[in-house]
């Protein structure tokens, strides 16, 4: 078993004598040992000022927790106070050695309060309530806005992100309105979500901000899309007239980003919208290593939790288009919408794996990956994606480790702790909120578990854990040790905490007309955290300025660790209700909603559950180092590849090949050192990639691909910029190449006049250019052009172009690829150019107070251009 509890006071420094978890559900549950007195189950129960009180059953009061890592107690000052004060201990070692030790907390009137009979884990939850508090701020500030002055917030306050990160983030608050903050502080949460909203600086087109991030943030990073998950949260929490007025508000904002999107970061060849995984935006922690100085491979990707959220975009704006009467835009983002899920539903699933893929490396490799994303995961079940059978299988194949779910599978080697080989709360949070979605009791058991110890051995809802141990900070690895950055009371760990007692155990979740109460307690958690508890409450609950009570009747315990406990009855105040939504109409403002719990009739899945033991092989854990083709060679048996295994020993791997992004052999053996594909007509373009793996199973990222261009590179045409036209700018030679320097104002165009293909259909334009306007890591002036192939002054295509930032100006780069139908023999004209869509995020007024490039100084869209690619495909 993975969790051990102590039979002994909690008033002592011994080390407690465990038992076995399994014994938990056997101990006296009298009243005398849970401080409490149990009520008749027929009694009136006042939920204003107090709370339902526990009526025994349970834990003996005073139980400690002890796990490998430390062991946890709790004391209260009075038990059976509707305001408990709970002393807190740990025994783990804490990041900055906070918080204080032991941890104080303090339930507070008409804030929500748990009475499960287990002291620790109520504590637990106090302590998530505590924490929502202590990121409830007046004023934000980040060093690199307003010149790190504090920004205020509206009236109602905002949100910070964590105790190292003082600022308001889209993606944290989105995801942190989703589990549960929304519900729990609907004004703050509003107000954090509507700071992330911005005009351009003219005043026009409000759309959702991309923050700062990989080359240079937007279009190479578009996850900025979530924000439409937390906002539907926030419309199903307020109140009139906060509702309307948000929902206008947030309409505006989501059709601009939509359409915005649309234009920009959707591929019409196969449905999908382009942008790095969300969350995950720390290129060598989740991406091959040669994406480090090559963000453009990350621009070029396609991935599952992006596609996801650009899915509940489209979703969500067509439903806010129906609630104002707007059926032709209702009608036009839900067809975007069911053409995206059909999408999504054929690129990324692995029917062969049964889980989904992580992401599609870029249009010469669009092979998915045999990675997985928990988050996109997650995201993808909630989504409803695929067949219920599917999304089961996702959960179950989703390898978990013994202290919680990796964000990502398999690990990086030779990477440092932090997405890699990371747990992140709020991920387990949104997983267990899948998992509950397709009754997978033993994934929602495993996931409660990561979430109790994680918060319980620091005092806090911490940032994230180092996967295999779960530590706060694993100092023993060199280079690698981590997580790098960890930070206390993370906002989205807080709500992750907070929302899986109260979406999940308790099944509170808010809708557009009220509520539903669908609770799921699976029999492992009632028998490891709550023994012979037979009632479980959450009190004070705030729903639309009243409170709500839930009361869970579980019935007698009879240690069955299988399956789960699911709703059976219902009543509200008293009167018999049916399972499903409840109105907000029938609400007095302080209810009582009581729950009869029965086993729920399903067949209950299983996890793959890696040992302690299974970790000591590092196969098991980590994925092999990234291949690579190094030469593609012709000749008269075909094209013959030069394989590269990246030092890993070969008898432990084999390899997998893609040719255009279709497996073309599989099982290779690993010492092959080249590798002919037998193909005759050597004049097409055909591009390969590889995979290796360990004979365990894990699979490494994919090369990078590698391109047979015909001979002699035939397929490719290089135009320079020394015979490119241009109506501004300054053709110059330095940072060793000819171009066109700091080029890209508003009405600035370069035109290559004679483009002669030589090959009838598809081929596509790529530019070569260098952007040193910011770092890699981070910035907000990735160049955004337009393409456009003219045949006798007709347009008769176009395409987008990103061109992210490489942290200097010597360094020379190939941008993303246009797509174009070409006929051979024709002479066209190209003209490079910019419209009102091809922008970055300097161009909103959000950055204004940004100090970096494209803030304070004004926008910022500039490159410099030294070449045009024609490439048959």
């Amino acid at each position: 078993m993975r969790l051990l509890f102590s039979l002994v006071g909690c008033a002592t420094d011994d080390k407690p004598q465990t038992v076995d978890s399994s014994e938990v559900s056997q101990t006296d549950s009298s009243p005398e040992n849970n401080g409490t007195d149990p009520l008749p189950s027929d009694s009136a129960i006042e939920i204003d000022e107090n709370c339902i009180p526990f009526v025994g059953g349970g834990l003996p009061n005073g139980t400690d927790w002890t796990y490998e890592m430390g062991t946890v107690s709790v004391t209260i000052d009075v038990p059976e106070s509707c305001s408990r004060r709970y002393s807190l201990w740990t025994y783990q070692d804490r990041i900055d050695n906070l918080p204080i030790n032991p941890r104080e907390i303090q339930e507070v009137t008409h804030q929500p309060v748990i009475r499960t009979g287990n002291e620790i884990f109520d504590a637990l939850y106090a302590l998530s309530i505590v924490e929502v508090s202590e990121n409830s701020v007046d004023s934000i500030q980040d060093d690199a806005f307003n010149n790190g002055e504090p920004i205020e917030c509206p009236a109602g306050g905002c949100f910070e992100t964590g105790r190292k990160w003082p600022y308001v983030w889209t993606r944290d608050t989105a995801y942190a309105s989703v589990l549960s903050l929304a519900l729990l502080d609907p004004i703050r949460t509003r107000n954090s979500l509507a700071f992330k909203l911005s005009t351009r600086r003219n005043g026009s087109n409000l759309q959702i901000i991309q923050d700062t991030g990989t080359g240079g943030s937007y279009p190479v990073s578009t996850d900025r899309v979530v924000w439409s998950m937390g906002a539907l949260s926030v419309l199903h929490a307020l109140q009139e007239p906060d509702r309307s007025d948000f929902q206008s508000l947030a309409y505006e904002a989501l059709k601009n980003t939509a359409n915005h999107e649309r234009a920009l970061v959707w591929d019409d060849e196969d449905g999908l919208y382009y942008g790095e995984m969300s969350f995950l935006d720390w290129r060598e922690q989740s991406y091959p290593d040669f994406t480090a100085a090559d963000p453009t491979q990350i621009a070029m990707s396609k991935t599952l939790s992006t596609n996801v959220a650009h899915l509940r975009l489209l979703e969500i704006t067509a439903s806010l288009a129906e609630r104002q009467g707007l059926s032709e835009d209702a009608s036009q983002y839900s067809n975007w919408a069911a053409d995206l899920h059909a999408a999504i539903e054929e690129k990324f699933w692995l029917a062969d794996q049964g889980h989904w893929s992580a992401y599609l490396p870029s249009p010469l490799d669009p092979a998915p990956t045999h990675r997985q994303d928990a988050l996109g995961t997650a995201l993808a079940v909630l989504a409803g994606l695929g067949t219920e059978t599917m999304r089961s299988d996702s959960i179950s194949n989703y390898p978990h480790l013994p202290k919680g779910l990796p964000v990502l599978w398999p690990q990086q080697q030779f990477t440092p702790i932090y997405h890699n080989r990371g747990i992140w709360p709020f991920v387990t949070a949104f997983w267990v909120k899948a998992a509950k979605s397709v009754g997978h009791a033993d994934a929602v058991s495993h996931g409660i578990h990561s979430l109790v110890r994680a918060a319980a051995l620091n005092l806090s809802n911490m940032e994230n854990l180092e996967a295999s141990t779960g530590l706060p900070y694993k100092g023993d690895e060199g280079e690698y040790s981590g997580p790098v950055v960890n930070s206390q009371r993370q906002l989205w760990s807080v709500a992750g905490y907070a929302g899986m007692v109260q979406s999940v155990l308790f099944g509170f979740e808010p809708t557009e007309n009220g509520f539903v109460v669908n609770p799921f307690v699976p029999f492992r958690i009632r028998h490891e955290l709550f023994g012979g508890t037979e009632q479980m409450a959450i009190s004070r609950l705030p729903y639309h300025g009243g409170q709500v009570a839930i009361q869970l009747n579980l019935g007698p315990a009879n240690g069955q660790v299988s399956g789960a406990l699911i709703a059976d009855s219902m009543t509200l105040n008293g009167t018999s209700v049916s399972l499903g939504e409840i109105s907000a109409s029938l609400l007095t403002g302080d209810d009582l909603i009581e729950v009869t719990m029965v086993a729920a009739d399903t067949a209950n899945a299983s996890i793959i559950e890696l040992s302690e033991e299974d970790l000591q092989n590092h196969q098991n854990l980590f994925g092999p180092r990234t291949p690579e083709i190094t030469n593609i060679t012709g000749g008269t048996n075909g094209l013959t590849l030069s394989l590269d295994r990246a030092d890993e020993v070969p008898a432990d791997i084999v390899i997998d090949i893609f040719r255009d992004g279709v497996m073309v052999a599989n099982n290779v053996a690993g010492e092959t050192a080249t590798w002919t594909d037998p193909i005759s007509d050597q004049s097409q373009t055909h591009c390969y990639s590889i995979q290796t793996r360990f004979l365990t199973g894990t699979t490494s990222q994919h090369s990078k691909a590698n391109c047979w261009w015909g001979p002699d590179y035939s397929n490719i045409q290089n135009h320079n910029a020394q015979n490119f036209t241009a109506n501004a700018g300054s053709l110059v030679y330095n940072h060793g190449a000819w171009h066109f320097e700091n080029w890209g104002a508003a009405n600035d165009t370069l035109t290559v006049h004679t483009v002669t293909a030589q090959h009838n259909g598809a081929h596509w334009l790529q530019l070569q250019y260098g952007n040193g306007s910011g770092p890699i890591n981070t910035g907000v002036t990735c160049a955004v052009k337009r393409v456009t192939v003219y045949d006798d002054n007709q347009a008769v295509d176009s395409g987008v172009v990103f061109l992210p930032q490489l942290g200097t100006w010597d360094t020379w780069a190939d941008s993303t690829l246009v797509p174009v139908d070409l006929e051979a023999g024709k002479t066209y004209q190209v003209v490079i150019s910019q419209d009102t869509n091809t922008i970055n995020m300097s161009e909103f007024d959000h950055f204004a107070e940004y100090s970096g490039t494209g803030g304070s100084g004004g926008p910022s869209n500039f490159v410099n251009i030294t070449g045009l690619k024609l490439l048959r495909r």
